[in-house]
């Protein structure tokens, strides 16, 4: 089957450029996928007509940036986790970012904003009417139960200030036309887990999983925290109805 070689390649070329080249020897991607060079030719291409690599004398040129390289192979079927092992956190923040956006998520990354003076970051948000998922990416482990519970207290408190001024950062709320209400809720994603948990009602979930807890989200809405703000366009303000908490929630009608 030519598709299996080709993932081969691609995770070759990712764990090849992982130090900031953009190059390889034909010789040690032959060595890093165990195709015979006769075979790897043949793939690579294949991968050049479609525009990832270019081959020159006995070296492979990467065309495009690992990420672009990465989300590639993510389409073409190569686990995420595998493919997030390789990225810096940036890269893998990217990743996360690509998997919202096949999930029918608008995406904003790297969202930097003030509140009440403060100067906050978020690593992704994504938005899908009448929701808003506010995300954290970690590389570290969970299992740390200290650094875990400092690292939701302040995410939960990122969340919050920006239910607060959400109308007063022009990324966001130029997405936010027509909404009158949202339920924001603030999730941490992993790189080194394997399984998904939930955390004084905060999702801690997997990169690995992250694919299944998006499709399958309406079915942990009762069990973890939120934000529910109702949005008023008229005065540019929005108002945090109640207290976080779990809540019982319903799909609008499409």
């Amino acid at each position: 089957m030519a598709f299996l070689p080709r993932l081969r390649i691609m995770l070759g070329l990712l764990e090849g450029t992982k130090s900031g080249k953009i190059a390889m020897s034909l010789k040690e991607l032959s060595e890093r996928t165990g195709l015979p060079p006769s075979l790897l030719r043949e793939h690579l291409r294949f991968l050049q007509g479609e525009g990832l690599v270019k081959l020159i004398d006995e070296d492979v040129v990467l065309e495009v940036t690992r990420i672009d390289l990465a989300i590639k192979a993510l389409e073409a079927g190569l686990d995420v986790e595998r493919v997030s092992n390789l990225l810096d956190w940036r890269e893998f923040e990217h990743v996360t970012a690509q998997c919202l956006d096949m999930n029918q998520y608008e995406v904003i990354e790297h969202l930097i904003f003030k509140c009440q003076r403060r100067r906050y970051e978020v690593d992704v948000v994504g938005l899908r009417k009448p929701l808003i998922l506010c995300i954290d990416c970690k590389h570290w482990s969970y299992n740390r139960g200290a650094r875990l519970r400092s690292a939701v207290k302040e995410h939960v408190e990122r969340t919050r200030s920006l239910s607060k001024c959400m109308l007063k950062i022009p990324k966001l709320a130029n997405r936010l036309s027509g909404w009158n209400k949202c339920f924001i809720i603030p999730t941490l994603v992993t790189l080194r887990e394997s399984f998904m948990i939930v955390y004084e009602a905060v999702p801690i979930v997997p990169i690995r999983k992250l694919n299944s807890f998006l499709q399958e989200l309406e079915a942990y809405l009762e069990s973890i925290l939120h934000f529910k703000v109702e949005i008023d366009h008229e005065d540019k303000s929005t108002n945090i109805v109640g207290e976080p908490y779990p809540f019982p929630f319903k799909w609008p009608e499409k």
